[in-house]
């Protein structure tokens, strides 16, 4: 009897205790399994929603409608951006798509600024004064459709509207993140200034042409220095030599013509190339802005997985040079950016030419074989010596 009552009490003992844990996990919800759904909670608080339903790594891409000009976007394509507008495409300036990325996904807003139409204006959110904001993760619909209004007080926030099928919502929401600060830039300023951008460790293969030889300038009048000479156009007269390189990547070393190249010297120049910066775009450029002559050909081209990046040169003018990239697209460089190529680049030393030192060094090994070859051996040598003695000495008596 004392047993069954003993076992009555450690089963009721054992329910509480299961109680008491099942109380717990609904209380700490762990797994999220009682977590109200976004919808859940923006119907029950309007003021509680997300923006941007999305995470970095499924944003595809990003339509802008800035409050003149016209729309553009900054597409995902593998592991590269580019901005395009129409039918032109550039790279993306990463220093304005990096930020956007870091902030824009899983924003929230923060409450309801108004529901008032009236204050519209004034918070910058009517279509025709917000920037619009679509983001998309892949589909054809985006996953975000924003009006985005002027920056809040403090500006860490942003108002909004957001755009469904029945238009546009009458609520303005206070943003946790300053949407606007990431969005009101210019098409151009979201083309990026380094368009040469690479992973150096990633290129395979590297073509070189001979830097430009400049014409002799004149003597100058005394106190004054030289002018290089100068074309009817006003560009720096100069000739490129026909001499080439072609250096490749064979394991963990770079080579010219089945040699190791100076490893130091092709690492350094490759670095600084894909770390090259230009000044501006030249778009629709004419003849005159660039002076390229019809034979052009890149002075750099670096094949990398991701495709290759070449630079073409124009003519010095005003100490600056017009450059085009593979794709075509020509801008304007300073000639100080260029020196790495132009003038620090020692191109006698790019490859070694170790053929002398192997013919020095195969002579020597053959003539001390002969040597060895003439010379006794030391038993030999000992006992001619002996002999030798021995002979002066009968000589003597």
């Amino acid at each position: 009897m004392a047993s069954k009552q003993a076992s009555k009490r450690n089963l009721a003992l054992l329910g509480i205790l299961a109680a008491l844990v099942l109380v717990a996990l609904f209380a700490a919800d762990p797994f999220g399994w009682f977590k109200p759904s976004d919808k859940d909670t923006a119907a029950k608080d309007p003021a509680q929603l997300t923006l941007v339903d999305a995470d970095a790594e499924s944003i595809s891409s990003l339509e802008i409608k800035p409050t003149e000009g016209e729309p553009f976007t900054i597409t995902r394509e593998q592991e590269e951006w580019w901005v395009v507008r129409g039918d032109k495409r550039f790279r993306a300036n990463m220093d304005r798509v990096t930020p956007m990325l870091d902030q824009l996904p899983g924003a929230r807003s923060e409450t309801v600024a108004t529901s008032n139409a009236e204050k519209y204006e004034e918070l910058e959110v009517t279509p025709e004064k917000a920037i619009g904001l679509k983001i998309f993760a892949g589909g054809k619909e985006p996953v975000a459709n924003l009006l985005v209004g002027k920056a809040a007080e403090g500006f860490k926030a942003c108002f909004v509207r957001t755009v469904g099928a029945e238009g546009e919502s009458k609520e303005v929401y206070r943003a946790g993140v300053n949407i606007k600060q990431l969005v009101s830039f210019a098409f151009d300023d979201y083309r990026t200034m380094k368009p040469w951008t690479f992973d150096p460790a990633l290129a395979t293969e590297i073509r070189l042409r001979r830097p430009p030889v400049q014409a002799s300038a004149p003597p100058a009048a005394e106190g004054q220095a030289a002018e290089k000479p100068k074309d009817a156009a006003g560009f720096t007269v100069e000739s490129w030599p026909a001499e080439s390189l072609v250096i490749t990547k064979s394991g963990e070393f770079w080579q010219i013509e089945g040699r190791n190249a100076n490893q130091n010297m092709v690492k350094d120049m490759l670095q600084k190339f894909s770390e090259l910066q230009v000044n501006e775009y030249l778009d629709n450029p004419a003849a005159a802005d660039t002076g390229f002559a019809a034979d052009a050909g890149p002075a750099i081209e670096v094949t990398t997985p991701g495709g290759k990046y070449s630079l073409t040169l124009g003519p010095e003018k005003t100490s600056s040079r017009a450059a085009k990239d593979s794709a075509g697209i020509i801008y304007r460089i300073s000639t100080a950016f260029l020196r790495f190529y132009l003038e620090e680049l020692k191109w006698d030393e790019l490859k070694f030419d170790d053929t002398a030192k192997e013919e020095e060094e195969a002579a020597g090994a053959e003539a001390g074989s002969a040597d060895e070859a003439d010379t006794p051996a030391e038993g030999e040598s000992a006992a001619a010596d002996d002999a030798a003695a021995k002979d002066a000495a009968d000589g003597g008596e």
